[in-house]
């Protein structure tokens, strides 16, 4: 009678392991797929560099007082130059002046053999052009009063010449200079139409046709000690120069 027993009991305990794992909670959970948005991930803002601004372009249109005749070292002297240092690294100041040329283009017979030539006739007026400036400083009229003054034609040609650079693609804007007094010797007749003829029909036409005006005349007025040979003015008389011009362009 054990082995019956035996048997019995060995069937119980398989049964009750079995009816066990049946009850015991299946482990059936899945980790939760990702949804849609959190599978992709946010692109991340592109980080775009500032641009800096643009440099000016400056263009330096005159004779030889922006050239910088009769000073020792132009390159670092001359009122262009002095002009780029007091601006800084936001402009590019070139200079584009010429000794001896005047703005006026038809000059008398009598006098062409004794005057270099008008401006328009230079390359240093093509390549001013070229340039495309933002910024145009104009300071021709020492020459035309000394040589082949004319109140119509300089007026005339002075207007047409500032709407030149007007028309250029870079359309920039153009600024007139009176000139400065001459206090050269034994040329008081040039003297006096730069004072009562040049600089009134420098400031008639920038009314006309808008344009601003940078009185370098008023700047070095009465100061015949800042030049070289009272023409031209020195570096002092250059830096002179310089600064009103600075300051009319930050002023605007």
């Amino acid at each position: 009678m054990k082995k019956p027993i035996a048997l019995l009991l060995s069937l119980a305990c398989i049964l009750a392991v079995i009816s066990g794992c049946a009850g015991a909670p299946a482990d059936t959970a899945e980790s939760p797929e990702p949804s849609a948005t959190s599978a992709l991930a946010e692109p991340e803002p592109e980080q775009t560099a500032e641009e800096p601004p643009g440099v000016l372009k400056v263009a330096c249109v005159g004779d030889s007082i922006t050239e910088g005749l009769m000073i020792a070292n132009p390159a670092v002297d001359s009122y262009p130059a002095q002009l780029q240092v007091l601006l800084g690294d936001g402009y590019e100041v070139k200079n584009f002046g010429v000794s001896g040329r005047t703005l006026q283009s038809s000059l008398p017979s009598t006098v062409a053999a004794f005057v270099a030539g008008p401006y328009k006739n230079e390359a240093a007026y093509t390549n001013s052009l070229e340039f495309l400036p933002d910024i145009v400083l104009i300071m021709l009229g020492t020459n035309d009063a000394f040589w082949a003054w004319d109140t119509e034609k300089y007026e005339a040609e002075l207007e047409e010449f500032v709407n030149i650079y007007r028309d250029l693609d870079s359309a920039p804007e153009v600024w007139l200079m009176t000139c400065p007094p001459s206090y050269m010797a034994g040329f008081d007749y040039a003297s006096t139409i730069i004072t009562n003829d040049v600089v009134p029909a420098i400031n008639r036409v920038a009314e006309k046709i808008g344009a601003p005006v940078i009185d370098v005349y008023a700047a070095l007025d009465g100061h015949s000690d800042l030049y070289v040979d009272g023409l031209h003015p020195g570096a002092a008389g250059a830096a002179i120069i310089a600064e009103t011009v600075n300051n009319s362009i930050i002023s605007g």
